[in-house]
């Protein structure tokens, strides 16, 4: 359509040219106002035919002005286009004045995009409220996949937008109001999880609030979650045949639940204008919109509308990273690396594996920084000293029972310590007071289906009872790569699929994680046996140190 309306407006100009009738010109142009408004906006200024167009509209100018039209529709700075009246005359710039203040934001739209005019009135009332979102655009990639993309150049540690923090979501506000002070009474939610629920709860109020302060905001928060595998359909769920990711998911949207039926208990109101779907929905929207703010309030989640557009990516692609600016109360985006105009801004949400990432973000990297394959286990009257061992670990953190012990190898070695020694702890089974004697849990590091951690510190205790555990973990690292229904090198040749879907994609990207991480596992366990063999640790230190191919990480 667009290239149509520019091929129809350029044969205008030409009959114009040969014409001179300026009259019959302004009869055209008011009887086709609107189509060629958005025909200017929405690709003159992306289309080389849109800048000999607009050449032919200002034949007469100066070659120095028209290279400033280049370079200003090169780099869409609107601001400087409308300061000089370069493109449209007053006839149109009357009309389209307000298009034109928010264009920097909305280019990527299309005029008939469903969305464009609650995404107009989202950046007017950012604007209005004090943001200054001048050097950034919104970008569509497909349906509820959105980004931000830089509209200048942007040199390395510039400031790119910045937001007040007064129109920020969090929850003390919340946490004050009557409601929030029966929710907390009644302790529905454990500390971990209120730092989370308590934001979520204020989103759902505001909802249906229609005199809301973030009513923009929130009428251009994606209205489904079909990206997120929570809300995978029966056939999109074969795709991750195989992952833990499904059990961990199903354990999660279980507490969500029992967290929704336990405040269902207490305000039955509250309840009854937020139904569990949405609960549910508005959980995993919300989970990669949070962003931590220590200087502000370091143990709350903050909800900072527009920044919660900016996408994740690897270390190596990070062009950006958020700041609070305590003296002006506001949110900061800041750039660590030089950004061109048109780039997208690119965070770093942190040192995870996409398994991490799919969990609780609904989307996977290309260049994944570290592998990693979680192992849930029953925790109950199954396991050896079972009483004992829940015993110690509740102990360390206040936690609802646990019925799941749930453990991750991953190829970050410095985390894998960890990993053994609760392997150690889950399957001990000699005398009592060497199992007391032998934990020293500290910082949070392993967790169950709650994502409570806690760090297991349990060293081996003798060669015969090292080969049981390694032995142990596998067998159920064999058992785990079974579940899988195609290989590692036909997951890779789909990976390189034409067609394929960004939540197919995500999916491979997901289990091949997994299955390289099972296969370095399985070689660091044999590797570990072979040096049991050895009668003494001097001869396995030797043998270990003289090898040329080893493994990085041994877990002696």
């Amino acid at each position: 359509w667009g290239y149509y309306k520019m091929e129809e407006l350029t044969q205008l100009l030409e009959e114009y040219e040969q014409s001179k009738d300026e009259a019959e010109l302004e009869r055209q142009l008011e009887e086709n106002r609107k189509d060629l408004v958005h025909s200017l906006m929405e690709f003159s200024l992306k289309n080389s035919d849109g800048i000999e167009v607009v050449r032919k509209l200002h034949g007469d100018e100066e070659d120095i002005t028209k290279l400033k039209i280049k370079l200003a529709l090169a780099t869409q700075q609107i601001d400087e286009i409308i300061e000089h009246k370069y493109i449209l005359d007053q006839l149109l710039y009357n009309e389209i004045s307000e298009y034109l203040d928010n264009f920097d934001q909305t280019s990527s739209f299309p005029h008939n995009h469903p969305e464009t005019g609650k995404h107009i009135s989202f950046v007017k009332w950012m604007k209005s409220n004090g943001a200054d979102l001048k050097n950034t655009r919104i970008v569509i990639y497909e349906k509820d996949y959105r980004g931000l993309h830089a509209t200048v150049d942007i040199p390395k540690m510039r400031d790119i937008i910045s937001i007040p923090i007064s129109l920020a979501i969090y929850s003390k506000g919340f946490e004050s109001s009557a409601l929030g002070k029966r929710i907390a009474a009644n302790r529905v939610f454990d500390s971990r999880w209120s730092v989370y629920m308590f934001p979520l709860l204020c989103v759902l109020e505001e909802i249906s609030n229609s005199e809301s302060l973030h009513k923009q905001w929130l009428e251009v928060i994606p209205k489904t979650a079909n990206y997120h595998p929570a809300f995978f359909n029966e056939e999109e769920c074969k795709w991750l045949q195989g992952s833990s990711i499904l059990d961990q998911l199903s354990g999660d949207k279980s507490q969500i639940e029992r967290f929704y039926y336990k405040l269902q208990s207490v305000e039955k109101e509250f309840c009854a204008r937020h139904t569990l779907e949405q609960f549910l929905h508005y959980y995993y929207i919300l989970c990669s919109r949070y962003f931590s703010l220590h200087a502000c309030d370091p143990d709350r989640a903050f909800l900072i509308p527009y920044a919660d557009l900016v996408n994740t990516g690897s270390i190596a692609q990070r062009n950006a990273t958020w700041d609070y600016d305590v003296y002006k109360q506001e949110f900061r985006l800041i750039s660590v690396s030089a950004i061109k105009a048109g780039e997208p801004l690119c965070l770093y949400y942190g040192h995870n594996s996409n398994f991490s990432y799919f969990l609780f973000y609904g989307v996977t990297l290309p260049e994944e920084e570290y592998n990693s394959v979680p192992f849930i286990l029953p925790f109950d009257e199954s396991i050896p000293h079972y009483e004992l061992k829940a015993k110690i670990i509740n102990q360390q953190v206040s936690m609802r029972k646990k019925t799941k012990f749930y453990q991750v190898y991953s190829e970050r070695k410095n985390s894998n310590s960890s990993f053994f020694s609760s392997w150690r702890f889950y399957l001990f089974d000699g005398p009592p007071e060497q199992l007391g004697w032998k934990v020293a849990p500290s910082i949070p590091n392993v967790h169950a289906f709650d994502a409570r951690k806690i760090k297991i510190q349990f060293p081996p205790i003798s060669a015969a009872y090292e080969r049981v555990v390694l032995t142990k973990i596998l067998t159920a690292t064999e058992e785990r790569e079974k579940k899988f229904s195609t290989t590692l090198l036909e997951d890779e040749e789909g990976l390189k699929g034409k067609d394929l879907s960004y939540k197919k994609a995500c999916c491979l990207r997901l289990i091949i994680g997994e299955k390289k991480a099972i296969i370095e596992l399985k070689a660091l366990i044999k590797f570990g046996l072979e040096l049991l063999q050895f009668p003494s640790k001097e001869l396995a230190q030797k043998y270990y140190f003289g090898l040329k191919d080893k493994p990085a990480f041994s877990p002696y």
